[in-house]
C-alpha cells in the first residue's frame, strides 16, 4: 500500500529585534494521507495558519516573560523560564 506522508514545520521565535530574539521551539503538522495519495493536503493556506499560530504562541511567551515581575507567583523563580526549566524540563 502506498501512503503519502506530508509534513511541515515552523519555528516559534520571539518577534523582537534580533539581539533580544528567543527561539521557543517548533510547531509541526504531519498528515498521513491514505485516501488521497495524489492530492497535496498541506498547501500555502495551511502554511499561513501554522505561521500565525506560531506567532501567537511566541507573543504569549514574550508577554508572560515580560510580565513575570509584575505578577510573580513565587519568589523562588526569577523569570517565567526559570520556573519552566526547573519544574517541567525533564529531557535534558
Amino acid at each position: 500500500m502506498d501512503t503519502a506522508k506530508n509534513g511541515m514545520t515552523t519555528m516559534i521565535y520571539s518577534p523582537k529585534e534580533k539581539s533580544d530574539r528567543y527561539i521557543y521551539g517548533f510547531l509541526a503538522c504531519d498528515v498521513m494521507n491514505d485516501k488521497y495519495a495524489n492530492d497535496e493536503i498541506l498547501d500555502a493556506e495551511i502554511t499561513n495558519f501554522l505561521d500565525i499560530a506560531a506567532y501567537i504562541i511566541s507573543i504569549y511567551f514574550d508577554n508572560i516573560d515580560f510580565n513575570w515581575v509584575f505578577c510573580k507567583i513565587s519568589d523562588r523563580y526569577r523569570t517565567f523560564w526559570n520556573m519552566v526549566y526547573s519544574k517541567y524540563l525533564v529531557a535534558i
